[in-house]
């Protein structure tokens, strides 16, 4: 094998190996978190799922439903309040408006959110923003306390992307390069 053959190939497994190591970012997308059996305190439920980063700390892909209940109309939330979430603890709100009436879940986990995933118990409070949004309230009138919900939140952990075969073997192929000097005589 002559010499422009070898680095050739040397070349072309060096680039397949590369394109064989998974993206890191797609290893740390963060863990989906799904509503389990929460009921409320008027008789109604609630479902849906966020996402949760353990290596940001962040919530995304907001998609909670609550159902209308004795004194609750229900509301589907998508947003966070960005002054209100941390590992044990989340407000989200129907809208980007802090405007009176608007609707506002604030959920607190037993424990903190991973990216491990489980089951995390989970307490909650909905109600309505007051004034400038500062704290919320019960029910329109403000006679009726805020809605309390209680469940769970389940997460599947996110598998972790094992090397595939390509890159061992690419691995394995880069080893031997330093034998290609003694190949080629040099």
């Amino acid at each position: 094998m002559n010499r422009r053959t070898l680095w050739a190939l040397t070349v072309a497994v060096a680039l397949l190996v590369f394109l064989c190591i998974p993206s890191v970012a797609s290893a740390d997308s963060g863990q989906t978190w799904t509503l389990t059996g929460v009921t409320t305190s008027d008789g109604a439920t609630a479902s849906g799922s966020f996402v949760y980063n353990a290596g940001t700390g962040l919530y995304s892909n907001i998609n909670v439903v609550t159902l209308a209940g004795e004194f609750f109309p229900g509301a589907t939330y998508t947003v966070v309040d960005d002054g209100f979430f941390s590992p044990d603890g989340v407000v989200i709100m129907a809208n980007n408006s802090y405007a009176a009436g608007t609707p506002v879940l604030d959920l607190e986990f037993e424990t903190d959110l991973t990216s491990a995933g489980g089951v995390v118990e989970l307490l909650g409070f909905e109600g309505y923003c007051n004034a400038g949004c500062t704290s919320f309230e019960g029910g329109e009138e403000g006679g009726e306390p805020a809605r309390e919900l209680e469940g769970e939140v389940v997460g599947v952990p996110v598998p972790t992307p094992e090397p595939s075969e390509l890159l061992l073997l690419g691995t394995a192929l880069l080893g031997l390069v330093p034998l290609r000097r003694k190949l080629v005589g040099h």
